[in-house]
């Protein structure tokens, strides 16, 4: 077998005799198909139109589309009725606290670079709204309700009504807040490419990042995974992201 790289110049020079080793039993394997086979996402480098062209289709995949939407109002459903529980804890949690409003309101970039609206539960100091800014790990925003909401995730919950609205699917990339989502796309070559599909509560990149991205060249590479998970989406692996989901949120409590 030889790892081969299709697009390096001196190709053309060499292919008669990579030609006659055909006859020797020798097979050839593009290196970016080893790449993402062994890194689980696709290389940066990569990625050109004719890259796209080959590999990625807008038309959706019927039984894919329509299975994946029946599993996610049955999920989602269940889980809303469950989730009401927290709702008047949280909010008394959050009055004791210091007073402030129960979510937070974000306007986040959704599939076909659509705007939708979504809520969460308000994990930082007094702010109806997001500026957009990364928040780190320890930032000093966050409140002490909040280090339990984000460490439990159990601050996006009020986001299973989007999924129930068809807004969000359980899996798929995580939506950008909408200002941001802008800028990226103009910062980073093929980034709206993550849009061509519903956006999901986890994904791929999720379970595959120790944490979120906090810079460009981390969000480049949160791209290589949504841009995988774009081209390889089955309900096999949306029940595998979801299993990696779970285990994350296990490892964080114990933390």
């Amino acid at each position: 077998m030889i790892v081969i790289d299709l697009d390096h110049a001196s190709i053309k020079d060499v292919s008669p005799k990579l030609f006659d080793l055909i006859f020797m039993n020798v097979d050839f394997v593009p290196m970016y198909s080893v790449y993402e086979h062994v890194f689980y996402r696709i290389p940066y480098s990569a990625l050109k139109h004719d890259w796209f062209i080959e590999n990625i289709s807008s038309r959706a995949r019927g039984v894919y589309t329509l299975g994946k939407r029946v599993i996610d109002i049955a999920l989602a459903g269940i889980a809303f009725i469950i989730s009401l529980i927290f709702y008047p804890i949280i909010w008394v949690a959050l009055k004791i606290q210091d007073g402030g409003p129960l979510f937070i309101t974000q306007e986040r970039m959704g599939q076909g670079n659509q705007k939708f609206i979504i809520r969460k539960f308000r994990s930082m100091r007094q702010a109806k709204t997001d500026d957009g800014a990364w928040v780190g790990k320890n930032d000093p925003r966050i409140t002490w309700t909040g280090r339990i909401l984000r460490k439990t995730s159990i601050d996006e919950l009020p986001q299973l009504w989007n999924v129930l609205k068809g807004d969000l699917s359980l899996i798929g990339p995580r939506p950008d807040l909408y200002d941001r989502g802008l800028e990226l796309t103009h910062e980073i070559p093929y980034y709206n490419i993550r849009n061509l599909i519903k956006p999901g509560l986890s994904g791929w990149a999720q379970v595959s990042q120790e944490l979120p991205p906090q810079s460009l060249e981390e969000t480049k590479l949160r791209l290589a995974y949504d841009i995988y998970y774009v081209k390889n989406k089955t309900l096999f692996m949306d029940f595998v992201i979801v299993l990696k989901t779970i285990r994350s949120l296990f490892l964080r409590l114990k933390q």
